[in-house]
């Protein structure tokens, strides 16, 4: 994923009609096609995100198991599990976005957990060739 803000401090800030785009990247003296993808129409200031496919040296693999449901409150809850596990030569910045259901919250991490429009997320340094585990327990309906 590429990230950025349309704004001049980023080179941008002008509104950015929707549409294909392309990312290059210099590789030693060759500019090479990075991906391909499509963009939404962004307006001035506003955060952008560009996906570009998926990471082959990176895998993600979740467990959940159910929690007891608590009698008093009738509220359930599942004990997780996430590992991600990288290929790469180099250090990975990695961000675990939890998507979590109606009335669903997470009531217990072993990593600091910020929130993104709305669902929590677990921003990640994946050491090269390591693998990061990640234990969260929800609670909900």
């Amino acid at each position: 994923m590429l990230r950025t803000k349309n704004d001049k401090a980023h080179h941008l800030g002008l509104p950015l009609p929707a549409g294909r785009m392309a990312a290059y990247q210099k590789v030693g003296e060759r500019t090479l096609l990075f991906g391909r993808t499509e963009l939404a129409d962004k307006a001035e200031d506003e955060e952008v995100e560009l996906q570009f496919g998926d990471a082959p040296d990176l895998q993600v693999i979740q467990a959940s198991l159910p929690v007891k449901t608590d009698p008093r409150s009738g509220r359930g809850g599942h004990d997780n599990l996430v590992e991600i596990d990288s290929e790469r030569r180099e250090t990975t910045q990695f961000e675990l976005e939890i998507l979590l259901k109606a009335g669903e919250k997470i009531v217990d991490a072993d990593h600091t957990m910020t929130m993104k429009n709305g669902q929590p997320l677990f921003a990640l340094s994946i050491p090269a060739g390591d693998k990061v585990s990640v234990h969260f327990r929800t609670e909900g309906p």
